[in-house]
């Protein structure tokens, strides 16, 4: 049996042209998938019928592909630092090659029209965020809500710009994406999550509740750090703190108890007089109109109280929500 192709790029994996190339005839390779190793993808094989790494799989998955491909959608936004919400049904690559839509155990190809501009990762061509999402959306690989999360979390983490974004969507030209022009948009707001744009939302929709900021940068008179609320009413001094289990229950990967770190940060809010009400993303959307009715009620209490020894620095991308009945001169 003649040695199995070193790559560099792909060590322990070659094409069947790659073992052709290294003298193999279609028998041998026939021998050695049947006894040695095993062939993962039509035309793609290991040399070993060990373990491999997800990353090897996926980088297998180009092979399969073939050259002039991209990964998109929410393999390549994982690649990229974005974290899903669950295992995505399919790993997705681009091509502008002619030939139908192939797939093969949960890779598919898809053939698109519109150029992309990708960089590898780990070996493997990878879309940019901005394609990435707009792709996630036009094959519906997520339902709505998790769209508009994955959005607002690689917006947030500063991994894309909303402008990008905006110019993918305008490419692809889909009703499917309208679920991440609506993140976009939130975020340009001052929404840094699904959860707070909900309860922009339903700010908006209140006849009596009065402007709010999206994550302010509270600070005292001297300069010191305060805290960042999710929503803050400035004269009234109520700060509204979405709570989700997801983000704030566990440790961090530098062992910070989560819980703990989201008490204390409201405590610190507290200590310099603002009346913290807190909201779960489940009641936002189970129980909205008592909460709501609540927090009219926490705000008209505390509205005209003597102003709080605090610096309220706006979130930098439009942060202001209000409601329609109001009017522009009641906006402060």
């Amino acid at each position: 049996m003649k040695p199995f192709p070193l790559s560099p790029q792909h060590p322990g994996l070659a094409t069947t042209r790659e073992l052709h190339d290294a003298g193999w005839s279609d028998r041998m390779i026939e021998h050695f998938a049947a006894h040695r190793g095993v062939r993962l993808f039509p035309r793609v094989y290991c040399e070993h019928r060990g373990t491999l790494t997800d990353q090897q799989l996926l980088v297998a998955a180009h092979l399969w592909a073939g050259p002039g491909t991209a990964l998109t959608g929410a393999m390549a936004l994982r690649a990229r630092g974005v974290p899903l919400p669950g295992p995505p049904d399919f790993i997705r690559f681009l091509t502008r090659a002619a030939g139908r839509r192939r797939s093969f155990r949960g890779v598919t190809l898809a053939r698109t029209r519109t150029a992309w501009v990708a960089e590898p990762i780990e070996g493997v061509p990878t879309v940019g965020v901005a394609r990435a999402l707009a792709d996630l959306g036009l094959y519906t690989e997520y339902p709505r809500s998790s769209l508009q999360a994955l959005t607002i979390s690689a917006l947030q983490r500063g991994l894309t710009a909303p402008d990008a974004v905006e110019r993918e969507l305008i490419s692809s030209n889909h009703q499917r994406i309208l679920a991440i022009g609506d993140a976009v948009r939130a975020f340009r707001a001052g929404a840094w999550s699904v959860p707070e744009k909900r309860l922009a939302e339903l700010v908006a929709s209140s006849e009596t509740l009065p402007a709010m900021l999206t994550n302010p940068r509270l600070a005292t008179l001297d300069g010191r750090f305060v805290g960042r609320p999710d929503a803050y009413f400035d004269d009234a001094g109520v700060a509204v703190q979405v709570h989700s289990r997801q983000f704030h229950e566990g440790f961090a990967a530098d062992g910070r108890d989560l819980w703990a770190a989201t008490v204390e940060k409201d405590n610190r809010l507290r200590e310099f007089g603002v009346v913290v009400v807190g909201v779960t993303p489940t009641t936002l959307v189970e129980g909205p109109g008592a909460f709501v009715a609540q927090l009219e009620h926490i705000v008209r209490m505390n509205a005209g109280r003597p102003p709080l020894p605090l610096v309220v620095t706006p979130c930098a991308v439009d942060p202001v929500w209000h409601s329609p009945h109001q009017t522009v001169e009641s906006v402060r």
